[in-house]
């Protein structure tokens, strides 16, 4: 992914629109491009203070680490997803082997 993309992917990001494999795609690219996590760290404060933070919260509340968190947990949820598609992939995939040698049987037992 380049930098292009990834920017054009920050604000459907924040606002959970991207799929998962779009939010991991993503994630992998901001762990090796610092100008584009900072640019995401940068919408993601005024996305925090837009959605309605009082001036008084403001002064105390820790947009890094909030930031770092909730980052994180859509990283996880996006690998999580992942990992529940790969698993049901590899279950249809061995459903439909069973049902192909159990026909391949099928037809063998009734030729033979």
């Amino acid at each position: 992914m380049n930098c292009n993309s990834a920017k054009s992917m920050l604000l459907p990001f924040l606002r959970d629109e991207l799929s998962a494999e779009e939010v991991d795609e993503l994630t992998r690219h901001l762990k090796d491009c610092p100008q584009c996590r900072e640019d995401l760290e940068i919408y993601y404060i005024v996305q925090r203070g837009i959605d309605g933070l009082s001036k008084a919260s403001l002064s105390t509340f820790d947009f890094k680490e909030q930031f770092e968190r909730d980052l994180s947990r859509k990283t996880t949820e996006a690998h999580n997803h992942l990992s529940l598609l790969r698993t049901a992939r590899a279950f249809f995939r061995t459903a439909v082997m069973i049902a192909v040698f159990a026909g391949m049987y099928v037809v063998y037992r009734w030729f033979f």
